[in-house]
């Protein structure tokens, strides 16, 4: 599955859309309120989301059903199936890297050329790791 950035996306957007349509969710809006909303569950979850709790509960409780590590989930995600800026990163990794040679790895969007970050992992043989909060690619390896 590919997500691909639209004209004025911001990645957290791109992120959001990618687990969207992994999970087959829908919204009718992008924005939140401070008003307290009915959630009605069923299953093994069920027992875990009674009562009146924090809505950041529910996934916390999805994951312990789902026995799922987030952290290698996202790490997965990150570096399989969100794609960055092909030239850009290859820069500032310092790569000569030849996009025709990877073009069945990639996609055009807009003019640009875009790779999935283990594409670049793998030219330069260290862990690339997204950085949500500084919004950077960091080397952890």
């Amino acid at each position: 599955m590919l997500a691909v950035l639209e004209s004025g996306d911001t990645r957290r957007e791109l992120y959001n859309k990618l687990v969207s349509r992994r999970l087959s969710v829908g919204w009718t809006g992008s924005g939140h309120t401070d008003s307290d909303v009915g959630i009605w569950a069923y299953g093994a979850i069920a027992p875990l989301v009674t009562g009146t709790i924090e809505n950041t509960q529910i996934a916390r409780s999805a994951v312990q059903v789902l026995d799922v590590n987030l952290d290698d989930a996202a790490r997965h995600l990150q570096s399989r199936e969100i794609y960055y800026p092909a030239e850009a990163v290859a820069e500032a990794l310092q790569l000569n890297m030849n996009f025709a040679d990877l073009e069945a790895e990639g996609v055009y969007h807009d003019e640009q050329f875009y790779l999935p970050l283990a594409v670049f992992q793998e030219h330069t043989g260290k862990l690339l790791e997204w950085d949500s909060l500084s919004e950077r690619i960091v080397i952890t390896g």
